[in-house]
């Protein structure tokens, strides 16, 4: 079945947990869920960040009448398909939902209905994707350390290059780590603008603005660089961050930022743009204990289980406790753990270098895109390093 994206709102626990483990066994993204659609206005606005291919509505706990809200989705970005959900087969609330333009009405069990449901509206969306000319085609993808020194960065630069590596597509490494200006050391970007320049200009980006910003760094991998010294201005408004973001997802395959360390409604609204969000930490305590509280912090902002990532950094073979002790611990699975190579790095970044290809670390980051992208793993790592 082809991937989609999937938005959920449902206002009944009951009938969410059982729609919630139908999904599970599926080959689908969960772009965000929610408990109920009180706000409308709040809820499009998440369907514009996210742009899921289909939203699962409770039809128990819409804010309008259901052919107005099915109205509002068509002219929001993607125009998502509806799925209509109800606890119960009433056959004139089926005729009523397809009248209003519901693509499916679906009620418990969910399989295999939902599974053959999904896979239908899968088919039309790939056939109108290859009618239309792609809008917001890119998937936008963030590096968030759970503390200083976590190697959020070193993972961001080095899964920009494998994403274009393995996919041979067009793709962006961001820095929007204000503070640190290390993408702009390690990728060696001669450009004299910087992020801060495309978020002080969102009305003027266009290709060829945007081209003056942007360096090249290898094959079809582009960099924007965080500034030389930290803002001496306010931090952009959120509302920069989204229009830049979406910019680069209209632009560009892959979209990869860096987002330095903590939370802030700068950070807040990049992410809200993201299509996937990998929290990276350490074995150490501290970071632990920060990593969990991000996670609450984020959970509670409304980000899916589905966007956030968990990646262990500085995974040794000497580690007092165990990665399934700290799973348990931290109530999250790691979606990809990451070599210790501290001294490689320490070397590589002594000439301004990324890892070669055949590091340790490369081949975590390698499998990292390979479940990310989708693309089949390598057989084999070429010796290759990003500057010779």
């Amino acid at each position: 079945m082809l991937e989609l994206s999937i938005g959920v709102a449902l206002g009944d626990a009951a009938l969410y947990d059982e729609l919630h483990a139908a999904l599970r066994e599926l080959p689908v993204r969960i772009a965000f869920e929610q408990a109920g659609l009180r706000d409308l206005q709040g809820f499009l606005d998440k369907v514009e960040r996210q742009r899921p291919d289909v939203v699962l509505v409770d039809l128990g706990s819409l804010p309008c009448e259901l052919p107005m809200f099915v109205e509002a989705l068509a002219q929001a970005p993607g125009s998502p398909f509806v799925v209509a959900i109800h606890a119960a087969s009433d056959p004139s609330l089926i005729l009523d939902a397809l009248r209003a333009g519901a693509r499916e009405f679906l009620c418990p069990p969910f399989q295999p209905m939902l599974q053959t449901a999904l896979l239908r509206l899968a088919s039309e969306r790939e056939r109108s994707r290859s009618e239309q000319p792609a809008r917001y085609r890119g998937r936008l993808v963030g590096f968030l350390g759970a503390k200083g020194g976590c190697g959020a960065t070193t993972l961001a630069c080095h899964a920009a290059r494998e994403l274009e590596t393995a996919t041979g597509k067009k793709t962006l490494l961001c820095d929007l780590d204000l503070h640190s200006g290390l993408v702009r050391f390690l990728l060696q970007t001669h450009s004299r603008y910087s992020v801060l320049d495309a978020l002080a200009n969102t009305d003027r980006l266009d290709e060829s603005f945007w081209q003056a910003l942007v360096s090249n760094g290898t094959g079809d991998l582009e960099v924007l660089a965080g500034p030389d010294a930290a803002p001496s201005r306010d931090l952009p408004t959120p509302k920069e961050v989204r229009d830049v973001l979406q910019f680069c997802r209209s632009y560009y395959d892959w979209g990869v930022f860096d987002l330095g360390r903590g939370l802030s409604p700068f950070v807040y609204a990049a992410i809200e743009e993201l299509n996937d969000l990998f929290l990276v930490t350490t074995p150490e305590v501290p970071a632990l204990h920060r990593t969990k509280h991000l996670m609450q912090q984020l959970l509670a902002h409304g980000m899916s289980r589905g966007t956030l990532h968990l990646v262990l950094n500085r995974a040794g073979r000497r580690m007092e406790v165990s990665v399934p002790e700290l799973e348990t611990i931290l109530g999250e699975e790691f979606y990809v753990t990451v070599a210790d190579c501290e001294r490689e790095l320490r070397d590589a970044y002594a000439e301004a270098k990324l890892l070669p290809a055949n590091s340790a670390l490369a081949a975590d980051v390698q499998r990292l895109v390979t479940r990310l992208a989708g693309v089949p793993e390598k057989k084999k790592s070429r010796g290759f390093s990003l500057f010779g």
